[in-house]
Formats: structure tokens, sequence, C-alpha cells
């Protein structure tokens, strides 16, 4: 029998801490909301799945490895059946950036054992339980942060450029709000995880939040009671976010959450059929890609610009992208790589698939997971570490920000492509996998 359970903890850090999320030291001076690591666990009596989301805008490899450590020593699961994501709050723990804010430490070490635990926690919990997918949509909040202008050139929040100049957004939005909400055997919804496409950029300042998240679990406890515990994934959205320079509008993360909430509300109410249940299984891959480096006339630019010329030739962040470019030349220099690896995940319950996804992902991709698995999904993206934006191949020598060469965009222009092929084959093997073939 299928028993399920979450468990959510507060993480919420010591003032003064700094703040990543805009490569610039940001001590903390406040607490909007309160911060959380969360957990959903899922066990079929064999195999078992878990799923820690945490406020954070990004997690590195390190954090995910001592969490799994201190999970397997407790329990004894594999790092292979934990997924370990963040959810992109700008207003998250400390975890430090390549340039910019700093790691606390001590912080982090502590973080590391509370999400953990949250784990270890939720397995004490488990209770018999149905699960129910439903799709909700939600539009007029989140926007494509790409613009086509129009000199033909293509750029990311176009904020100094007059409207005039702006031909359309590059490409669509994702709207839709995919709902796995978990019954006990009353048929009471006591947790969900509950996926969207947008940046968790909204608030502003330098008090700790997770963002629209925050306000979407406020609410849903209102409804369902204090115990329901809602996980957040950050479904691919590397392209888009709350602002429409078309129209000069700027959402703010309380409507954001509330009108997340209401539409999570309404398709859990209306009570979708129960999945089949199945076995459960776990599925951990790595994809090899290739390292962009750049070239002798950008490095040289580069330098001049980080040295105080005008930063007119490198887009958006101007003396800001010099430093990050030339910080992750150093590295690779340093480290003498020239590929490294992207983590693939999925997890695969009856025949319901939740896809763990590296990286920033531009949505693109993750239309091709919802195709694959016939719009019946999960998608969590910023899963297993830190590997920067996954954009489409077509924006790579463009102006748009998440292409421009650094720590943050590091990858060839196929790695995109290549994780979610990988995704999307290793879920066509797990289904093979868990249907027996009939004898001839």
């Amino acid at each position: 029998m299928l028993q399920c359970a979450f468990y959510e903890k507060d993480i919420t850090p010591l003032l003064g801490c700094d703040i990543p999320g805009y490569f610039t030291a940001r001590p903390s001076t406040g607490v909007l909301d309160q911060l959380y690591a969360k957990a959903f666990v899922a066990h079929d009596g064999t195999q078992c799945a878990v799923l820690i989301e945490i406020d954070a805008v990004e997690l590195p490899v390190k954090i995910r490895d001592a969490i799994t450590a201190r999970i397997q020593s407790m329990t004894g699961i594999s790092p292979v059946q934990v997924a370990v994501c963040a959810t992109h709050t700008h207003y998250g723990v400390p975890a430090g950036e390549p340039v910019g804010s700093a790691e606390d430490v001590p912080f982090m070490t502590e973080l590391c054992r509370l999400a953990a635990d949250c784990a270890v926690l939720a397995l004490q919990r488990l209770q018999p339980c149905t699960l129910h997918f439903s799709l909700g949509r939600v539009d007029g909040v989140s926007f494509n942060r790409d613009y086509l202008l129009a000199n033909g050139r293509v750029c990311t929040n176009p904020e100094h450029i007059p409207v005039s100049d702006l031909v359309r957004h590059y490409a669509e939005n994702d709207p839709d709000l995919p709902i796995l909400y978990a019954a006990d055997t009353a048929g009471r919804p006591f947790g969900a995880l509950i996926g969207f496409a947008c940046h968790q950029d909204c608030v502003g300042g330098t008090q700790y939040s997770g963002d629209f998240s925050s306000v979407l679990s406020y609410r849903l406890k209102e409804t369902y009671g204090s115990d329901f515990v809602s996980v957040y994934l950050a479904a691919p959205s590397g392209d888009i976010n709350h602002l429409d320079f078309l129209t000069h509008t700027a959402m703010d993360y309380q409507k954001i959450g509330n009108a997340l909430a209401a539409e999570a509300s309404r398709v859990m109410d209306a009570a979708p059929a129960a999945l089949p249940t199945g076995q459960i299984q776990v599925r951990l891959e790595s994809v090899t890609c290739r390292y962009r480096r750049a070239s002798a006339q950008a490095l040289a630019a580069a330098r001049e610009i980080a040295s105080g010329a005008s930063s007119s030739s490198f887009t958006m962040l101007g003396q800001l992208q010099a430093e990050l470019l030339l910080d992750y030349e150093k590295k690779c220099c340093d480290t003498g790589l020239t590929e490294g690896r992207l983590p693939v995940q999925v997890f695969l319950l009856g025949s319901f698939p939740v896809f763990v996804m590296p990286g920033e992902l531009y949505h693109q991709f993750g239309q091709q997971l919802k195709q694959a698995c016939g719009g019946r999904y999960m998608i969590a993206t910023l899963g297993n570490g830190f590997y920067g934006y996954l954009p489409i191949p077509e924006l790579f020598g463009t102006d748009v920000y998440p292409a421009q060469l650094c720590e943050g965009s590091m990858w060839q222009p196929e790695a995109g492509g290549m994780v979610t092929s990988r995704a999307i084959a290793m879920l066509h093997e797990m289904l093979k996998e868990s249907t027996p073939e009939k004898p001839h």
C-alpha cells in the first residue's frame, strides 16, 4: 500500500547573513516571511522516494551531498533515492555566490542537518494515502522576460528601452499549475507538490522571504489546516518572471501567491480521481556536457571593462558581467576541466513521473517533458546542485542575460536539450521496466 508524508522545518537564518541573488553583498535586515526546508516522502512498502525543497536561490552540490549523506546515515536510504532542490527565492539562505555574497558556513552546515531531518521526520510519519493529480492554470501573473526588439536584437528585461522599440515577447509563457496532492483514508488532503514557472524575485529589499511560494503556503494552510504542507517546485522558468515591459506591469508577490492558492484550492476541491497505485522507481543519471570558453576578443573586452572602461559592450549587468566572465575563465584555467556532468533524476510513482532537472531550464524544455508524459507530470528544476542557466540553443549569441558566458551560464548550447532528452528516455525505460511482458 502506498504511504506518503510531508514535513517542514523553519530554517530562517540570523540577521546580517548575506542574501544571494544579485551578485553583491546584501546583508539581511529583517524577516518578511520565514524560510523553510520541506520534505515529501513516498513509500510503496519496498522502495521510497524523497524530495526536499529549500528556500534558496540555488544550492551547491556539496550541500546536496551533505544532506543525502546524513539521511543515509540515519535511515539507510541511498542518495540516489533523494532529490534536493531550491525554490529559487532571491531572498533565501546564505549559500553564497561565485561573485558577490558570501556563504555563511556555520549556518549552511546546520541547514544540512535540518533539511535532512525533515526527510527523517517525514519517514516517521508515513500514512496510507491516495495521490491525486490535477492541472490548473493561472494567467496574467507571469511573463516571458526575453524580448524581440525593433532592430532585430533579443534581450532580457529591457527596462531602459522605450516601449516603442519593443516588438513582442520573444516566446510564449507557461501558465500551467500542476498539482500532485496526497489525501488520507478519509479523503482529506494533507500535503501537495505544486509547480509554477516564474522566477521568485518579486519582493525586493533585504528581508528574508520565500517570495510568492510563502504566500501560497500561508493560504493553503488557512484552507486545509495548519498541518498542511505545500512543497513548491520551481518549474522550468529560466525565461519567465513577474514583469511585463510591454505594459509596465510588475506583479506583487502577494497577488501571485494568492492567485496560485486560489487556483490550487479550486482544482483540489474538484476531487480528481486517485492515480493508479503501483511500485515506486527512482533513477538518477548524469549527462556529460562541455563547458563554453570565451574568445580572446571577449576576454580582452572584459578586462578593459572590469578595469572601469565603458560597459556598453556587455549586456544587462555591465561591469559585473565582465567580472563574472573573468572569474569563470580563471576557474576554468585553474582546474583545467573542459566538461562537467549534469544530474537528471526521475521519480516514477506508479506510472506518474516527477522530473528533477538541473539548473534553470528554459520553459521550452519543460513543454517537451510535459508532452512526453501526456500532460500528467511534475517538474522541479534547480535540482541536486548549482548548474546555472540552460537556455534554448537559438538564444546563444544574442543579448539575453541567461546566455552570457559565466559560471551561471557555462554549458554548451545543446546542454538543455541533452538533459531533457535523457529525462524522457529514462521515463520510457522506467515505464517499460514497470510493465510486465505478456507471455507469448
